[in-house]
Parts: structure tokens; sequence; C-alpha cells
């Protein structure tokens, strides 16, 4: 069993082709149906945040460089060619070691930040929920979750760590200087949504207005953050009176078109407006930055931001790569023991062919052996096989931690004839 990946990232692609590919919640039954009709396959998770979509499998064989493009392509329904050339794959370690590194959240926008780790969970449970896991998966996804929580216990990467939602605030301080006088308003009352409007009270801005897909969801969080609700089937009055937006409702579609906001300017005589699109998919249709005096800025906007936070956390980055570097090798020894067992029981098994298989000679040519003596020659041979046994099986058990333990299983496997038919 092969385990692979393949994916893109913030790194690779812009936020236009994440998108093409993103995964969202309501989405994975569907997503994980498809799936399993690629026979290669025989596990899967499924990985899709606002910065990053990867698929994780177990396969046949290491030749996977169709099989997951092609599925991405057949579930979105694009062309491959459209997101191929940003694609990333990764095989055996290298593929545990990527889902470590972003799980810990050092592949992250924002370094340290803590959604990720809540985000792989969630995405861990939601592939436990359609049984695409296997043995191999269910404890490369354990692996990595042990090691983003500990690295956010013994850095301080898991101290006051910043979040896209920061950032988008960090990016309206940086136009508008201060906030305090601003009339902001924020689409979407999730996870993200609620960081926002922390990072808004932080930073000054008194009465936010939150809209989200109901009314009440949107009140119960104004309630909490001191805001005012609306629902986002009524923005009429929160838009006119907006001089910074931004955006985070996790749609699958835009939840602001151009024709709407081209209206929307029109009203308010061209007074500026500033949106700040963090959805992906964005939530604004793209063309509405042509618009006069309508400012808009996505996710990619903020790379510049977060970078300088970033490089203050290099020697913190360190130390935590050496924790991930420990905890791979966990994940790495017990993979490899899972080809030891297999050789153990073959070995056991062959030998308990030789016993039974000699023995029956003996009872054959000595058929008026009593029943005790019977069970005396069979004791005898039981003995010989475990004496003999036990320190083959001891130094096999020891393999999976030596640099050559592969080499030395397939030597195993050659001397005793394992995997052919005995003669």
């Amino acid at each position: 069993m092969n385990l692979v990946l393949a994916g893109i990232n913030y790194k690779t692609a812009p936020v236009s082709i994440r998108e093409s590919i993103a995964f969202r919640d309501d989405d994975l039954p569907k997503a994980f149906e498809l799936i399993r009709t690629f026979s290669e396959i025989r596990e899967s998770a499924i990985l899709s945040t606002c910065n990053r979509t990867e698929i994780y499998a177990v396969t046949n064989s290491l030749e996977m460089s169709d099989v997951i493009p092609e599925y991405l392509a057949r579930y979105h329904e694009i062309p491959s060619k459209s997101f191929l050339p940003h694609l990333y794959t990764k095989e055996g370690l290298d593929a545990a070691r990527h889902l470590f590194v972003v799980t810990s959240g050092l592949d992250s926008l924002v370094v340290g930040e803590n959604q990720i780790l809540s985000q792989v969970k969630q995405f861990f449970r939601r592939a436990q929920e359609a049984k695409s896991l296997g043995t191999i998966l269910h404890r490369l996804f354990q692996c990595a979750i042990l090691a983003g929580k500990r690295i956010r216990h013994e850095t301080t990467l898991g101290e006051n760590p910043g979040s896209v939602g920061e950032a988008a605030v960090e990016l309206a301080k940086q136009i508008f200087g201060e906030l305090k006088e601003k009339a902001v308003l924020v689409l979407g009352a999730g996870k993200m949504g609620r960081l926002i409007l922390e990072a808004l009270t932080s930073a000054g801005v008194s009465s936010p207005m939150v809209a989200s897909r109901t009314f009440e969801k949107a009140k119960e969080v104004a309630e909490e953050l001191h805001g005012i609700p609306y629902s986002l089937d009524d923005l009429d009055q929160p838009l006119q009176k907006s001089d910074i937006i931004i955006t985070a409702t996790n749609a699958a579609t835009p939840v602001l078109k151009r024709a709407r906001l081209e209206g929307l300017m029109r009203e308010r005589r061209f007074s500026p407006l500033f949106i700040i699109d963090i959805g992906v998919p964005r939530d604004v249709e793209a063309t509405a930055g042509q618009l006069e005096n309508l400012f808009l800025y996505n996710i990619d906007d903020l790379k510049q931001i977060v970078s300088k936070s970033n490089e203050s956390l290099q020697k913190e980055m360190v130390k935590a790569e050496e924790i991930l570097d420990e905890e791979l090798l966990k994940f790495q020894t017990w993979k490899d023991s899972l080809q030891v067992i297999p050789i153990i029981k073959a070995l056991t098994f062959r030998m308990e062919e030789f016993k039974s298989k000699e023995t029956e000679k003996v009872f054959q040519k000595f058929p008026n052996l009593s029943e005790q003596e019977r069970e005396a020659i069979e004791n005898l041979a039981h003995s010989l096989i475990n004496k003999i046994l036990h320190r083959p099986l001891v130094q096999l058990k020891t393999f999976a931690d030596h640099p050559l333990g592969i080499e030395y299983l397939e030597v195993t496997r050659t001397l005793f004839g394992l995997g052919e038919k005995n003669d």
C-alpha cells in the first residue's frame, strides 16, 4: 500500500484556481461517494480550507499522476488542465510529513494559526463518517493531530496566534489608519466571522454589523460581540451605511454580485467602499473590483501583511520542526512495522506446515503409536519449532526501526520462500 498526496495551496495557486476545486462541508458525502468509484484508491481523506485543497490517499500503485487530477476534474466538472500547473504531488514519508506541517500551522498563511488544527480534525471526522479511512490514513491523521497539539503546547507558536480574519482587519487598518469612526459590515457569522468581529472590537470599532444566512445566528453572535445583526437576505441598509465590508460566508456562489454593487455605488453617489473578501470560493464577484471607487481585495492580498509577522517566529519554527520530526519518526516506525507483521505470520505458518507434514510422516511410518506417544512427538516438534523461530522472530520485530529494515525483510522472505508455494 502506498501513501500519496495531491493538492494546491496559496503558495502554488491564486484564489481563482483554489476556489475552482474547493470542497464545502456539504459537498463531502457526494465527494467521497465519487472517490470510492476509483478502484486504485483504497483509502482517502479530503482537506479543503480557504488556503488549500488536498487529497490524501492510500493506493495500489504510486502511479497516481492521473487518477487524483481526474477525480478532481470529474467532481468539479472542470478541465484538469485548468489546475494541473498548480498541482503538487508527494509520496510516502514526504506526503505524511506534509500533513504534519499543515496540521502544525507551519504551512499556514498565518504561521501558528489555531484554525487549521480544528479544520484538520473536522475533515478527519468527515472521512471517518464516510468510512473512507483505513489503517494507514486513520493513524496518519491521529499522529498529525498529536504533533499539532504538541507544537502548540511546547512552543510559543500557539500563544496569541494570528488568523486570516485578523490579517483582514490589519489590512483595513493599513488603509484607513484608525477604524474607530468607520462603519464595518461582516458577512458571515461562523468561526472566521467571529474572529473578524473580535479583531474589529480590539481595533476600536464600536457596534460592527454582522450578517448571516439566518437572522437568529447573526443575532447570537452580535449579542456576544456587541454587534448589530442582519440577515444576508436583508442587506440594503447595512450596505448603504458601510465604509468597509469583510466577507467570510463559506457560500458556494458569490453573495455580492457586480450588478448589485453597481446599483449600490450609484445610490451611495460613488462614495468609497472597501471590500475585503476572504471567502474561498469568493463571496464577491471578481469584476466588481472594476467599479468606480469600489476597492476590492481578496485573501491573496493578505500575504504581504502576514509575512512580516511570520519573520519573528523563525526560532520557534525551528523548535516546532524538531517536534514534528519526532512524531513523524513514530509514524514511520509504526508504518514500517506493518510490513513485518505479514512476514512474521507467513514464517510462522510455514514452520507450522513443516511440523504438520513431518509429524504426519512419522505417524504413517509407525501406525501403532499410542495416543500418549503421538502427543509426545507433537510436543517435541512444537518445542523445536518454537526454539528455532524465537530469535528470528525477535530480530524481525526490530527491523521496523533499522535503517536497512526493508532490505532485511526481503532477504528473510527470499531465504524462507515466503509467498511461494510450499513443496
